[in-house]
């Protein structure tokens, strides 16, 4: 079992390297096992990144629960809008304010639903 750091030298969790052939596992210091999603470790259970965050490529905030928000949005093919409405809720506890973004997510919504009404002919 060795120790395992981060790109700052901080410590991570312990990393046990297996002779017959499975992948190293990674264990964080909370005792959490740690998964790799986009080429980073993340422990799933305190959301910790074993590197310095990345405010331009996975901001914490869109990254939280280890699912990358712009991911879910491509992965379900939705329009420009829904992809907002579920963009500005999912981060709205984690950026700063709550209130405007959740109001971003019901503009978009109401956009949306403006469309829906307009093409099934009611108000």
């Amino acid at each position: 079992m060795y120790e395992q750091r981060g790109n700052n030298g901080n410590f991570v969790g312990k990393i046990i390297i297996f002779n017959d052939g499975r992948l190293p596992k990674i264990k964080c210091s909370c005792g959490a096992w740690l998964s790799t999603i986009d080429g980073k470790s993340v422990c799933l259970k305190c959301a910790m990144l074993s590197s310095p965050p990345d405010p331009v490529n996975h901001p914490p905030h869109y990254t939280q629960g280890g699912i990358d928000t712009f991911d879910f949005i491509k992965a379900k093919e939705l329009t420009y809008a829904e992809g907002n409405v579920v963009k500005y809720v999912v981060r709205a506890r984690h950026k700063g304010n709550q209130l405007e973004d959740l109001q971003k997510a019901k503009w978009y919504l109401d956009q949306i639903i403006k469309e829906a009404e307009a093409e099934n002919g009611s108000k």
